[in-house]
């Protein structure tokens, strides 16, 4: 599970949606008609608040990922020379046992750019013992790489991805038949004055 302002935000807002449905059920002052305009008007809200947080909690996630990539892969002090060792790595290694021995090479000359490049190709072919030795050499390395790991990991939350907070609410029963006009009822609700409790509040 990825935690993210959008993400904590929408939990507010499905709160709101439930206090906002209860409270036009539970109104024994509305028509049954203006009624369903009240709770289509939260759905709809509710539904484009939603999409618009799910947007933020992506480019966040997104954001993030590249962050510890980047730390992970990338040289900021030197991506010139990181650019040219990749080039250079990419022509010359082809098996694990080049990968490996372009490694030693590395360490022995105390060529932390080249040894960062075999890292890079390494892990692109997915060869883990010439990974493994390079983090296991480099503390902060293997550090953010775990950090890296958790954080693809959070992203494979089944639960998450079905029960979210930023899944869309389940539309109420009264809706049921009027799923195609959702809109139009929500527009015909009117806006509800300040303090409403069918105003969202986040």
């Amino acid at each position: 599970m990825y935690d993210t302002l959008a993400r904590r935000t929408a939990e507010q807002v499905h709160a709101a949606y439930v206090q906002r449905v209860e409270a036009a059920r539970s109104d024994a002052r509305l028509t049954e008609e203006h009624r369903r305009r009240l709770l289509a008007f939260a759905y709809v809200t509710t539904r484009d608040r939603l999409k618009t947080l799910a947007a933020e909690h992506t480019a966040e996630v997104d954001a993030e990922r590249l962050r510890l990539q980047q730390s992970v892969f990338g040289h900021p002090a030197d991506p010139d020379a990181l650019r040219s060792a990749l080039s250079s790595a990419t022509t010359t290694i082809q098996t694990r046992e080049q990968a490996e021995q372009a490694l030693r090479r590395s360490s022995r000359t105390n060529d932390d750019v080249g040894a960062l490049a075999v890292f890079n190709i390494a892990a692109e072919h997915g060869w883990t013992s010439v990974t493994k030795d390079y983090l296991a050499k480099r503390p902060d390395a293997a550090a953010a790489d775990s950090a890296l790991r958790a954080h693809e990991q959070a992203g494979a939350d089944v639960n998450e991805k079905l029960f979210g907070p930023l899944k869309f609410p389940s539309l109420p029963p009264e809706l049921s038949k009027h799923r195609n006009h959702l809109e139009q009822l929500a527009r015909e609700a009117g806006e509800p004055t300040p303090g409403s409790p069918f105003l969202p509040t986040a």
